[in-house]
């Protein structure tokens, strides 16, 4: 069975998975190894499917926003 994060977690992985996305939407050319490595460091810290869950999307909707930007440039 996996763990269940607290509520002060579900707060800390919506507020960390949310300063991820600021940082990296706009993003012109992003540098993908840091932005992996930067959602594997929140995933270490809350170890939790839900963080999981919220990085891949998150992640999912960074790259799609560049590729549908990168189309419409040329």
């Amino acid at each position: 069975m996996s763990q269940i994060p607290t509520p002060q977690q579900v707060k800390e992985i919506f507020s960390n998975v949310y300063l991820l996305y600021t940082r990296w939407i706009a993003v012109k050319e992003p540098d993908w190894d840091k932005l992996i490595d930067e959602s594997r460091e929140i995933e270490t810290r809350y170890p939790y499917e839900l963080c999981r869950k919220m990085l891949v999307e998150v992640v999912s909707v960074i790259e799609n926003s560049y590729m549908g930007r990168s189309k419409s440039n040329g």
